[in-house]
């Protein structure tokens, strides 16, 4: 009995120290993105991530706690007795700090972000101006658009992306969307279709290489419009819809032709 303790107590502890070590990365990547983009991701931390913490973290607790009991009369008890303490902290760091923060946070709408960076989120001019610092400062030298479909999303399951967030709109709602959004590699994949017949020629052995940064989510059925600016053999580009940025600092590179 006492050997499965210790072998449910250090799994499910290293599965918890994991689980925490991995979000607290998560979090601090978020950092560089704006309201938007890190408001849907929390709300989707919500939605799942504290199931799991639970299901790492009771196993863990009820493992160490019959481990103390068990070893109570020998001399390893110390350790199985701190181990038991750190996770009794855990617990009430969590109840103290982590629980009134997740349940202010669950009022978070994507659609209006509660950090100020949703006032830079556009307007119908910031098309017309290049990435900051990427390229010259003049108008867009090409400006490409495109429609998509009101059930590009479901079609675009077919990749084998099936988060419901692009499919089910109860699991949208959560997130603050009237519908499921679009997938973020459809936006990019218009983007890459952009840049390809307006700077390489229709040619996909001048296309190199291409990289940007999502912004917003796109709704199925919104118009994207690619705004280019050429210098050499490198391309800036920017993706908006419905007059806010969905893609910024993009860079091409390509041959010429």
């Amino acid at each position: 009995m006492t050997t499965y303790a210790r072998f449910a107590s250090l799994l499910f502890a290293g599965l918890l120290a994991g689980f925490l070590t991995a979000v607290l990365v998560l979090e601090l990547s978020l950092r560089g993105f704006d309201g938007t983009v890190y408001t849907q991701v929390r709300l989707v931390e919500l939605d799942s991530l504290d199931k799991l913490a639970v299901a790492t973290l009771l196993p863990a607790l009820i493992a160490t706690a019959v481990l103390v009991y068990r070893t109570f009369r020998t001399n390893t008890r110390w350790l199985a007795v701190a181990a038991l303490a750190l996770l009794v902290f855990v617990v009430g760091l969590t109840l103290v700090v982590n629980l009134p923060i997740n349940s202010d946070q669950l009022d978070w709408n994507a659609q209006s972000p509660p950090s100020s960076s949703a006032a830079r989120a556009g307007s119908a001019e910031i098309a017309a101006t290049p990435p900051t610092g990427r390229s010259p400062a003049r108008s867009a030298d090409l400006r490409v658009a495109y429609r998509t479909r009101p059930e590009q999303a479901l079609l675009y399951r077919l990749t084998g992306d099936r988060n419901p967030l692009h499919s089910d709109p109860v699991f949208a709602a959560r997130g603050g969307f009237d519908r499921p959004i679009l997938h973020g590699m459809c936006t990019y994949g218009y983007t890459g279709r952009a840049l390809l017949h307006a700077v390489c020629g229709s040619d996909p052995a001048r296309f190199k290489a291409m990289e940007g940064r999502f912004t917003k989510s796109v709704l199925p059925g919104d118009e994207l419009t690619v705004s280019i600016w050429v210098d050499g053999n490198t391309a800036y580009f920017r993706t908006t819809s419905n007059g806010a940025t969905v893609i910024d600092r993009g860079r091409l590179t390509f041959t010429a032709g």
